[in-house]
């Protein structure tokens, strides 16, 4: 790995490689040879993510959680599976091996990198996703479009709030104090002021391409569109919130090496065995999935370790006293639900910090928040490049 200082600049041409080696591997058939696409792939990742640079630090993330998603998508479809005999889309008769042309295989790969969450396919986490807004299939086009729009919408006026609020905050540029020198309820609040616009900004970006491909006729079954994000209401427990509240596009690439081993081990499933291994190596898989982008950004290791292997051991202990409190008779009833909601948030408010400490002290959120439209309407001069030094003050 290069420090900071010996980082060379940032190549566009390699990054877009990776994709198209991806798909090869997809729609060659099955050869024990297949696995060789892996190491250009995950070549190309290490090199970008430890030893180049784009100058920018919002950029750098940007670019570099897509790279990390992709390499690993690469591990869990070229080394650990067969996807052309294992993976199936519902309805789909026969291995993709064998399918009669080319293209019919370039158009099954690209189906199977695009559904993130495994819409649509057997391996579909049904009961992890949260309802379509629309079940029937032939639901109105335009109905629809209206739908994501209001979306995006409200999550650009959520996202646009927060960052109102971190430009009049301190603690959220490079100079001010640290996140964690602030008292509890400051804290939460700073949490949401970081979590709201990172969720608004992947539903904004997954409602446009729900547009996209719906208006072009790309995706013609409205029903398979389901919201980014699942409830809040899952999200009384730390599991709940990871399984069930957050968004599941990463679902698969964490699960597959804790699948795999326990396969290995030939561990019963469901046996509380399996279940601690799948555990601990998602989390284990998540944190290492994380940390490149964290390493591109800063030039060295982040928060992003420590924040995801944390997760696991606290779900441990979360579950051992749910259990505990069901042997005592403790029924599910509101009171509980309440100190869930409460015991999550102050979880996250003392950990988050540790994540995103670092991304502030280069500038993450100043750089990254830079202008306002609601407060460049109130005060009647909105253009995106005047708006830096907007604050509530």
């Amino acid at each position: 790995m290069a420090s900071a200082e010996e980082r060379r600049p940032f190549s566009p041409a390699l990054m877009s490689c990776i994709t198209p080696l991806l798909v090869a591997s997809l729609v060659v058939k099955p050869t024990p040879f297949r696995a060789l696409f892996a190491i250009p792939i995950l070549g190309i990742a290490y090199y970008l993510l430890y030893y180049t640079t784009t100058g920018d630090a919002v950029m750098d993330l940007a670019i570099g959680d897509p790279i990390t998603a992709l390499a690993a998508t690469a591990v869990d479809f070229i080394i650990l599976s067969e996807p052309q005999t294992q993976l199936f889309k519902r309805g789909q008769q026969i291995p993709s091996s064998s399918f009669g042309s080319l293209w019919e295989r370039i158009k099954w790969a690209l189906d199977l990198l695009t559904s993130h969450r495994g819409i649509g396919w057997t391996h579909e986490p049904i009961e992890r996703l949260p309802p379509a807004p629309f079940s029937n299939e032939k639901a109105s086009r335009w109905k629809f479009i209206g739908y994501q729009l209001l979306t995006i919408t409200t999550c650009f006026l959520m996202w646009d709030i927060c960052a109102i609020y971190t430009r009049s905050n301190p603690v959220f540029t490079i100079t001010g104090p640290p996140l964690s020198s602030e008292p509890l309820l400051w804290r939460c609040i700073n949490m949401w002021a970081w979590a709201i616009p990172a969720a608004a900004a992947l539903t904004i970006s997954h409602s446009l391409a729900s547009i996209t491909f719906v208006s072009l006729g790309i995706w013609s079954d409205i029903s398979q569109w389901r919201p980014f994000f699942g409830s809040l209401k899952h999200a009384c427990t730390v599991r709940g919130l990871w399984s069930r509240t957050w968004h599941q596009s990463m679902r698969r690439v964490v699960t597959a090496p804790g699948n795999k081993l326990i396969s290995f081990l030939s561990i019963p499933r469901g046996s509380i065995t399996s279940s601690l291994i799948l555990l601990y190596t998602s989390f284990f898989v998540s944190a290492w999935i994380h940390h490149p982008g964290d390493y591109m950004m800063l030039g060295r290791y982040g928060g992003a370790l420590e924040f995801f292997l944390a997760q696991p051991f606290i779900i441990t202990l979360e579950t051992l006293v749910i259990t505990f409190a069901k042997r005592l008779g403790l029924r599910d009833r509101k009171i509980w639900r309440l100190l869930g909601y409460l015991w999550v948030q102050i979880w996250f408010a003392y950990l988050v910090p540790i994540w995103i400490q670092p991304q502030i002290d280069v500038g993450l959120m100043e750089n990254g928040m830079g202008f306002s439209v609601i407060m460049g309407l109130w005060e009647g001069n909105w253009t995106p490049g005047n708006q830096k030094s907007t604050s509530l003050g």
